[in-house]
């Protein structure tokens, strides 16, 4: 075979992909695998008929859905199917637990929706089912990241995977896939419910809720906890992402290859002799960071702050002490300045709504900017380079760059809070609190345990100032004025969870 994914590894699993991918697309334009097709609707499709553009095609679907990478992969891309490790899912109708690996996959009817905290694999179980899938053969996933999409009132189920379709240089036409669609030849794996802006909510529950009713195709969409798809849909089952156990982190530490086996059988010793430390690694991006990074960590971390917090310092010296880099960068400036720029700029990205895939150039202005904005000389604007060069926390993707996991982005940018001026944070906290973002409900989440004093302190200030302003009405019963207020805060649940209830209203009127 010619070079098939150019940099990536040829193994059997590579051709077996390919040889499924066109194999299925064949048989479907062929007919021989749908009861009563017809052959005018088919004969539309466009398959890439020349070795060349069939391993474009082919590059294009392995990179997309399942070549990715990891803190510990560093600058190389891994095969989903060579790092898995089985998750399981718990059905919240009926508590059964399933293991999703080689052997087993949920069972996929109606719209089935996988939960999960930040960091738990949602993604990886999603690339994962689509590598299941294409080698089947039956059906072609893919794999729709929802933060990308450019919503619109016209955006449908349809538009989506014809476009998708397109970008992996496959042609089809509406009628086409609304074939493929009803005929359950086409397997949408809806990728981060979460990520999308409040105001365009309601476009995507009611693009994954068309794709079952209208089109009565089954999907999957992941997404984290408390979000209107796992409450709004009508024919959604919910399956919440397990955490791990130890059996499950012995087991992701002996399969890591990217570390020395001694350095490995240092790890498994950390958790014998600390098993603390099995209560934080509870998700797959901390035992990620905690292989990458223990080896440089003066203690046990007591929580999984403790390793987000050392991340970025520990990455940056150990790219320094292997590439004899201490002193020198691109932007001139040190470890500590360009850690600041980091925290800032993942502040001014998320604020923005900048979390997806972003140009380099666009980077390359935010970090600047951010240099600029804390007095700091960036040579030439390189500080984003040095960044990319020294951690690996963001990472190419295609033409694109993006963070490797939006936590790392979220964490941040609560640390860029925390660390304001008193003046400043207040007036962060007031945009917050005007202008409620359930997408910024993680980074509240960080903030909470890293500035609780502050947070806490602002929002019972606010909710105080309310009720002397408007006691009276309070008074006299004007739920709809109450409910008002009681709005930015139920927009940031993690508030509400963390301490701020639904009752509050209730127990501040009671002590009127």
């Amino acid at each position: 075979m010619v070079d098939l994914f150019g940099t990536a590894v040829k193994n059997k699993a590579s051709i077996k992909i390919f040889d499924a991918l066109f194999g299925t697309l064949t048989a479907i334009k062929a007919g021989n695998k749908i009861k009563g097709d017809s052959a005018e609707i088919i004969s539309l499709l466009q398959i890439p008929d020349n070795p060349k553009n069939r391993e474009q095609t082919a590059d294009k679907y392995y990179d997309t859905y399942l070549n990715f990478r990891t803190i510990n992969s560093e600058n190389k891309d891994v095969f989903i199917g060579d790092v898995y490790h089985p998750l399981k899912v718990k059905s919240l109708k009926n508590g059964q637990i399933t293991e999703i690996n080689d052997a087993n996959v949920l069972p996929n009817r109606k719209i089935t929706c996988l939960i999960g905290k930040a960091g738990q694999g949602k993604t990886t179980l999603l690339r994962k089912i689509a590598l299941k899938e294409i080698l089947k053969g039956d059906r072609v996933p893919l794999i729709i990241f929802l933060r990308n999409v450019s919503w619109s009132d016209d955006v449908n189920p349809i538009k989506i995977i014809k476009d998708e379709l397109t970008s992996l240089g496959i042609v089809a036409s509406n009628e086409v896939v609304n074939h493929l669609l009803v005929n359950n030849k086409i397997l949408p794996l809806y990728d981060g419910f979460d990520e999308v802006s409040s105001e365009n909510r309601k476009l995507a529950l009611n693009l994954i809720q068309d794709t079952y009713t209208r089109y009565n195709s089954n999907c999957f969409v992941t997404t984290r906890p408390r979000t209107e798809v796992i409450t709004l849909l009508s024919s959604s089952l919910n399956y919440e992402v397990c955490d791990l156990n130890k059996v499950d982190v012995v087991k992701m530490i002996k399969c890591n290859e990217t570390q020395a086996e001694k350095y490995r059988n240092e790890l498994l010793s950390v958790i014998e002799e600390s098993p603390k430390v099995l209560d934080i690694l509870i998700t797959p991006i901390i035992v990620d960071i905690f292989i990458s990074t223990y080896y440089s960590m003066d203690e046990v971390p007591e929580d999984s702050i403790g390793i987000y917090k050392e991340l970025f310092n520990i990455l940056a010296k150990k790219h320094d002490k292997y590439k004899l880099l201490t002193r020198e960068s691109q932007s001139g400036l040190n470890n500590a300045k360009l850690f600041e720029i980091f925290c800032y700029s993942s502040f001014v990205l998320i604020m923005d709504n900048k979390v997806e895939r972003q140009s380099e150039s666009y980077l390359e202005k935010v970090f600047s900017s951010s240099s600029s904005d804390m007095g700091l000389d960036d040579q030439s604007g390189m500080s984003f380079h040095d960044i990319v060069d020294k951690t690996s926390l963001i990472i190419p993707d295609g033409l694109s760059f993006s963070y490797i996991h939006k936590s790392v982005m979220e964490y941040h940018a609560a640390d860029f809070i925390s660390n304001c001026e008193e003046s400043i944070k207040n007036s962060i906290y007031d945009n917050l609190y005007d202008k409620p973002n359930a997408m910024l409900e993680n980074m509240l989440g960080y903030l909470y345990r890293i500035d609780r004093d502050c947070l806490l302190s602002f929002f019972v200030n606010k909710s105080v100032d309310f009720i002397c302003k408007y006691k009276e009405e309070i008074h006299n019963n004007d739920f709809k004025l109450t409910s008002s207020f009681l709005k930015p805060f139920l927009g940031h649940k993690t508030i509400e969870v963390c301490g701020i209830r639904r009752n509050l209203m209730i127990g501040f009127v009671a002590l009127l």
